[in-house]
This record gives structure tokens, C-alpha cells and sequence, in this order.
């Protein structure tokens, strides 16, 4: 996660953060849409994070290893809202980025974010010519 914020920062800065596994994808736009509406929405400024329950389809019909967390999504989580809101279980989540920083985050000038323009030529010329120096 601590990854994903750097990078987007330098990436594109954007307000707001989806973070999945990398073996997942979203098949269904209109739950991305659904959990963006709570952001969005009046007062929606003082939500930090929408999580989606993790689900696995088709895995076993008779769900014999519990893969669809029923009991822990459904119910627990559900239980938590009353008690400061359920915690964050690692994937399936939209953040909001200042809810991350606990303030705006810092913008990207004209120097190519924190690292600037020069850091970074040096940085990937290094690598070319270490790169060289191997395959010879």
C-alpha cells in the first residue's frame, strides 16, 4: 500500500486510490461507481475509504472452504459500522487520498513531482549503463 501512494503520487496525483490484489480486477463498473457515489455525495468528504466484500466465485459449489466469507463480510464487518466504522482488510478498496495524508496532498509542480527532472534522467541513465555493462 505504502508502494501504490508513492507511486500515484508521482503518477498522477489523483484524488482518489483503488487498491486490489494483483490477481483482481473489477468485472462490474457500476460497484466502482457505487462506492464513488458515497465520496461523492453531500458530506461525503469525511468518508476516508469504501471497501467491496472480497468474493470468490465458482471456486466450490457447496463453498467447503468458506471462500465467500459470509459470516466475516456480512455479518461482522456489518457490526463494526456502530464502533467507529470495520477496519480495512487490505484489497477491494477506494481511498480518498487525504484521508491518507490527514491533509491535501502535496501538488506536482512543473518539477515531475518530488523527485524533479533531473533525478530522474540521472536515475534511468545509471540504469542503462548498468544494463550495458551486463549483457556484454
Amino acid at each position: 500500500m505504502n508502494g501504490l501512494v508513492r507511486t500515484s503520487a508521482i503518477m498522477s496525483n489523483g484524488p482518489f486510490i483503488l487498491n486490489l490484489d494483483c490477481d483482481h480486477y473489477v468485472h462490474n463498473s457500476a460497484a466502482l461507481r457505487e462506492g464513488m457515489c458515497f465520496m461523492l455525495d453531500r458530506g461525503g468528504d469525511r468518508i476516508c475509504f469504501v471497501q467491496f466484500p472480497q468474493r470468490f466465485k465458482g471456486i466450490d459449489p457447496n463453498d467447503r472452504y468458506a471462500n465467500h466469507n459470509l459470516v466475516f463480510f456480512d455479518v461482522s464487518m456489518r457490526a463494526m459500522d456502530g464502533l467507529q466504522g470495520p477496519m480495512y482488510v487490505g484489497t477491494g478498496c477506494v481511498f480518498r487520498r487525504t484521508g491518507l495524508y490527514s491533509f491535501s496532498p502535496p501538488r506536482a509542480t512543473e518539477h515531475h513531482g518530488w523527485l524533479g527532472r533531473k533525478k530522474i534522467k540521472l536515475f534511468l541513465t545509471k540504469k542503462k549503463r548498468a544494463w550495458g555493462r551486463r549483457r556484454t
